[in-house]
């Protein structure tokens, strides 16, 4: 206990003589100084603020177009996998060219632990698949092309459009 005291007062003192070098200024002046940077200033906290503002007006347009572009490419695999489906059907069930098909009857063809098993024939967007005819592709609802147009133009559709 003596010896951690004797250090403090050691250390205090160094602390005080180098203070008192400046014969302008006084020891507590250091402290108030020194207590005083330890905050940031308003502005620069404001550039702070400023460039996160700036970052955001960047990386959230592109979020939201890549996240439409997903969903049109999860659009796109679901109309792969109903005309598998269809073929599949067809096959299994000897049916000729351009019988029409209808969900419940592809329904067994596709992946029961997959989302769309369970859609009841809807895409992503809640729009149905349309023209299940065997012999034809599923086509793509015009709702659901005219809502990703934008980031799927028409070619990316072929042959479901």
């Amino acid at each position: 206990m003596k010896r951690e005291r004797r250090l403090q007062e050691t250390l205090l003192s160094e602390w005080h003589k180098r203070c008192l070098k400046d014969e302008n200024r006084q020891p507590f002046m250091r402290t108030a100084i020194y207590l005083n940077r330890r905050a940031f200033t308003l502005v620069e906290i404001m550039v702070v603020v400023a460039i996160i503002a700036m970052l955001a007006s960047i990386s959230i347009p592109n979020y939201l177009r890549m996240r439409k572009r997903s969903q049109a490419s999860r659009i796109l695999s679901d109309l792969q996998k109903v005309d598998s489906a269809i073929d599949l059907y067809a096959i299994e069930n000897k049916k000729g060219e351009g019988t029409v098909v209808t969900w419940s009857d592809i329904r067994n063809y596709i992946k029961t632990d997959s989302v769309l098993y369970v859609s009841g024939g809807v895409d992503l967007l809640g729009h149905p698949f349309e023209g299940f005819t065997v012999d034809s592709p599923p086509l793509l609802s015009t709702a659901s092309f005219d809502s990703l147009s934008d980031v799927a133009p028409l070619e990316f559709w072929s042959p479901y459009r």
